[in-house]
């Protein structure tokens, strides 16, 4: 307990220095990151309107438009300092071939809250209250895939009804942002903006990483505290603190004060950092976006292979070594490189990036990714989405090991292969301002069988599927706190 308790008062110590460190810094503010208002979990997060969302009328390349129904309540509310914010996400999938079964699945995943303006509401300049609640039903695809790491969006290990935020923030003069409390992995570490135009494993996180660092997924949220300050010339730095409770993602519950909330269920704090550079289209003609960070995680986790005498416990027998500690690097590059006419925002852009463990024992050695997006890929459909990617996940030869002395004691023919690989081909179909329904495609290579019973005919995965989703503010033409919507 004491050993936790040190991280955050580390924290305590870090925020201080963040804001003096920013005392010098320009006025310049860092575009794309002028929102005050829940900016966590990218679930809650839209990727991003390729142009002004409109309110009233139905313009070219919608169907309807409901912005007029929502706005005047909408409006109404956010003059009092009460900011709505939510969004459904609908998914069908199907496995048409390999795997572990054929067959589809459904899952629901419905997120409400409220940003609340302390300005507004207690005259507290630059603070603003987040609360939010979501709601999984259905069921991971992992039992018919194979596959842990290339998962479908909204991942938990079952459904439930979890807290995602309940947490202060406070904006100091635009350049630095602190929030604190119960917080979810968010968009400061590791994501783009790009990335959630994907159904499956890169919202967020690329694949795998989520489960590989000690905090918990993004659909849940733990203690945390995040500080972000905005440097000259579009660069930006990170950082923050987790408490790891992993077991958040595997349980079902209303996330208040209680089991989940006490300390003794914090196992390490998860650090992560983060420096990068951005831009958007309010400020350069083609926008771009590239970081680097890492992360150590302090927490303990099962080996996955050895005993605690250092043996392969599936021949040597014995109880798993606990191994303590693990880091990583991550880097990644987004940038828009074609604009087929300059007034609109209709863009193709795109990006790559690349995570790689640095130490410890985690299931994954490194993975890698590249892929595009295209806004508005149609002059008469300039609010709908083209998107493609391939990732290459690489295996460690611990876990390696474990599958393929599990294939032996089974008298499995053949070996394990370390090498998963994916692509996703989707396609994003506006149907109003913050209403997209995505026909997709996926193909995953040698599934990683983490958390599967491990078989040697394991060898890919065929997956069509529909997802259709809907942001509130967005929709409803409610503004979103610090502006959008």
């Amino acid at each position: 307990m004491k050993a936790i308790c040190s991280h955050f008062q580390r924290l305590a110590v870090l925020v201080p220095l963040v804001v003096c460190a920013a005392g010098g810094v320009s006025q310049q503010a860092l575009a794309g990151q002028s929102d005050k208002g829940t900016s966590a979990s990218p679930l809650g997060i839209p990727p991003g309107p390729p142009t002004a969302y409109p309110d009233s009328g139905v313009p070219e390349g919608y169907f309807f438009n409901l912005r007029p129904y929502g706005k005047p309540v909408g409006d109404y509310l956010a003059d009092k300092g009460i900011y709505l914010t939510g969004r459904t996400l609908q998914q069908g999938i199907g496995l048409t071939n390999g795997g572990l079964r054929t067959g589809t699945i459904f899952e629901g995943f419905n997120l409400f809250g409220v940003d609340l303006d302390m300005g507004k509401i207690a005259g507290i300049k630059g603070g603003s209250f987040h609360f939010q609640m979501n709601e999984l039903s259905g069921l991971p695809f992992t039992n018919r895939t194979g596959s842990f790491y290339v998962y479908n969006r909204a991942f938990a290990l079952q459904a439930g009804v979890r807290l995602n935020e309940f947490s202060y923030e406070q904006n100091f003069g635009g350049l630095v942002d602190i929030r604190a409390g119960r917080v979810p992995v968010g968009t400061e570490f590791d994501t783009e903006r790009v990335y959630c135009e994907f159904i499956y494993a890169m919202c967020a996180l690329p694949a795998g990483y989520a489960f590989t660092k000690g905090y918990p997924a993004y659909d849940t949220a733990s203690w945390a505290g995040i500080a972000q300050v905005k440097l000259p010339q579009h660069f930006y730095f990170h950082a923050g603190i987790f408490a790891d409770q992993p077991n958040l993602a595997t349980i079902g519950h209303w996330g208040w004060p209680g089991e989940d909330w006490s300390t003794d269920k914090i196992r390490g704090a998860t650090i992560p950092v983060q420096i990068g550079y951005r831009t958007t289209f309010k400020d350069d003609p083609y926008p771009k976006s590239y970081a680097v960070g890492g992360y150590y995680d302090t927490g303990d986790y099962v080996d996955p292979i050895d005993n605690a005498a250092g043996q392969n416990r599936l021949t040597a027998g014995g109880a798993p070594r606990l191994d303590h500690g693990k880091s990583g690097i991550w880097l990644q590059a987004e940038q828009a490189v074609w604009r087929p006419d300059m007034a609109t925002n209709r863009a193709l852009t795109l990006f790559a990036g690349g995570n790689i463990q640095t130490s410890g024992e985690a299931n994954i050695t490194n993975a890698y990714f590249a892929g595009l997006s295209f806004n508005g890929p149609f002059a008469g459909r300039p609010y709908d989405t083209v998107n493609f990617m391939g990732e290459a996940i690489n295996m460690s030869g611990a876990y390696t090991n474990f599958v393929d002395t599990t294939l032996n004691l089974e008298r499995m023919p053949g070996n394990y292969n370390p090498h998963e690989a994916f692509i996703e081909l989707n396609y994003g179909i506006a149907l109003a301002p913050g209403m997209v329904l995505k026909p997709n495609f996926e193909y995953v290579w040698n599934p990683d069988q983490v958390n599967t019973r491990p078989v040697s005919t394991l060898h890919h995965d065929t997956i069509i599927g529909v997802a259709f989703s809907a942001f509130l503010p967005e929709t409803l033409g409610m503004p979103r706190l610090g502006g959008g919507g």
